[in-house]
């Protein structure tokens, strides 16, 4: 069976941040551990770039954390009381016991769904489902490194289907990218994640199929500083 098409099998996930894992991270929670990423996002020719750091705050009891979380250039910092342990991906939305957002000087209640990039971030660790082992490599980050990491490369494809009352709409996708993880960074174990994401529409209106153009989208994720207690 071609490598894409057993990547296409329904996700499961692996052991959570457990090295046997490629996901992940958990193990390596405690207090005072901080990690940064820097986020590039290429969509229809622009291009965005968005800072996020989570520092480990402390273990508030036995498997309840308090984590910090920060978007660059004043986006937004979050509070979030978050439950370890048990095989759900790190940033699903039934870790999160609580969570608030710095609104001014006060930290405000927020659900956990108005942080699209938690979402975003549980997504990539269930696309790792049927990645395929490339090895183990050093990679260098701008501070704490080097780190021992484990190599995937990503290749999945599918569809989606919209049912109108006389239009069909079918959305084809296909992903291919690279992953590094180290058991050493914490909730989701990412060290780098680059995905290519190419999409494209067909609409079946009447008997007669209406083929849309191809769009390319690319994310990357990098870690820059990894400071361990």
């Amino acid at each position: 069976m071609p490598r894409a098409l057993r990547a296409a099998v329904p996700l499961a996930i692996a052991v959570l941040l457990g090295i046997s894992g490629p996901g992940r991270g958990e193990s390596a929670l405690r207090p005072g551990l901080f990690a940064s990423w820097r986020i590039d996002l290429l969509s229809e020719g622009r291009r965005s770039e968005e800072l996020f750091s989570v520092t480990v705050a402390e273990e508030v009891e036995a498997g309840l954390w308090r984590l910090d979380l920060e978007r660059g250039d004043g986006a937004g910092s979050y509070r979030i009381l978050y439950r370890s342990g048990g095989p759900a991906p790190a940033f699903d939305r039934t870790r999160i016991v609580e969570m608030h957002a710095l609104d001014g000087n006060a930290w405000t209640p927020m659900d956990p769904s108005e942080l699209v990039l938690l979402d975003r971030v549980r997504d990539m660790e269930l696309s790792l489902a049927g990645a395929e082992e490339l090895g183990d490599t050093l990679v260098q980050i701008r501070e704490g490194g080097p780190l021992k990491c484990r190599r995937l490369g990503l290749e999945r494809e599918g569809e989606s289907v919209q049912e109108g009352e006389s239009v069909r709409l079918r959305t084809h996708w296909k992903v291919t990218g690279e992953v590094w993880t180290s058991p050493e960074v914490p909730l989701g174990a990412w060290v780098r994640y680059r995905e290519e994401r190419v999409t494209k529409k067909f609409s079946e209106f009447g008997g007669q199929v209406f083929e849309g153009e191809a769009q390319a989208s690319l994310t990357e994720w990098s870690l820059e500083i990894l400071r361990l207690p």
